[in-house]
């Protein structure tokens, strides 16, 4: 809800990926379009979608008329959404194999160094390496297309998630999800928090 200013999505299929970057408007106004109607649609027929990413962005740092600084944001194979701010990015550069960004946002730094940490699944020393060297706070989501697997975390505890069988939904704010259309109809589902520092991995390779 605080991000207006631009919006991005990210439709993640067994096959591919697509993501779809607009630089003026806002979600309300995207969810009801045309535009996102007939893709839900084109999805469903196909019963191929695995994963659904919307981030609406506040502009800060990057202009927003460049749709590639809107997110999700794509470097090496990761697709990912920070709601946060870096505010030493060029130190965290410094501590990566890119050394340098492509684009104009602080959150791209963050993906970089998680790109590389991925490899070996060692997500314990990300975290370790943000909590080290971080200025600034972060809650990120992240899909890696080379293993099929999704990450999250957040360094202020502004990340919420419910878990249904093969279904897992996740906000930085709780009140989207306790308004969902699944709450409705099974109020039983816990939403839960993630605390800060922590992570979580699903492998939706499975």
């Amino acid at each position: 809800r605080r991000g207006q200013d631009s919006l991005g999505l990210s439709s993640i299929t067994p096959l591919s990926h697509e993501n779809i970057k607009i630089s003026e408007g806002n979600l309300n106004a995207f969810l009801g379009s045309g535009r996102f109607k007939t893709a839900v649609q084109d999805w469903s027929q196909k019963n191929e979608l695995k994963a659904l990413f919307v981030f609406n962005r506040l502009e800060i740092v990057g202009t927003k008329h460049f749709a590639d600084n809107n997110g999700p944001i794509e470097i090496d194979g990761i697709i990912g959404m920070h709601n946060g701010i870096v505010c030493n990015a060029s130190h965290m550069w410094e501590l990566s194999e890119h050394k340098t960004p492509t684009l104009d946002v602080d959150s791209e730094v963050l993906f970089a160094l998680l790109s590389e940490y991925w490899r070996d699944q060692r997500f314990y020393d990300y975290i370790k390496l943000l909590k080290s060297h971080l200025k600034g706070s972060f809650t990120l989501a992240a899909y890696d297309t080379k293993t099929k697997s999704f990450f999250f975390s957040t360094n202020t505890g502004s990340l919420y998630y419910i878990e249904d069988n093969a279904l897992t939904a996740f906000s930085s704010e709780r009140c989207f999800l306790v308004e969902s259309e699944l709450l409705k109809i099974r109020p039983d589902i816990e939403v839960k928090q993630l605390e800060p520092w922590a992570y979580k991995v699903i492998d939706f390779a499975k």
